[in-house]
């Protein structure tokens, strides 16, 4: 990820479990350059499933952390910024698409 001053921050993700077309679970966690995870920063726990209609997909992210503390301290990092403008992207790339 590249910050609003063009400052680098790096994170690796651990895919747990795959579901065709259903599901997939996994972790991320923030990392160095090589993938060495930050114990400094709460890794988040996540579930992403995809809903079919018959017509549109619904796509339902969750998201955990160990503590109200690891989601605040997430929360102050800038977090729910960042995935808004994540899916800002992806509206526009879905919308050329």
């Amino acid at each position: 990820m590249v910050g609003p001053n063009q400052e680098e921050h790096w994170c690796v993700t651990s895919n747990h479990s795959i579901k065709d077309h259903q599901s997939f679970t996994g972790e991320d966690a923030f990392s160095d350059k090589e993938g060495n995870v930050n114990k400094d920063f709460p890794v988040a726990k996540f579930t992403n499933t995809f809903e079919w209609d018959g017509t549109d997909t619904k796509v339902v992210i969750t998201t955990a952390y160990a503590s109200e503390e690891a989601l605040k301290q997430i929360l102050e990092m800038g977090m729910e910024q960042g995935l808004s403008m994540a899916f800002e992207n992806l509206d526009e790339v879905l919308s050329e698409a």
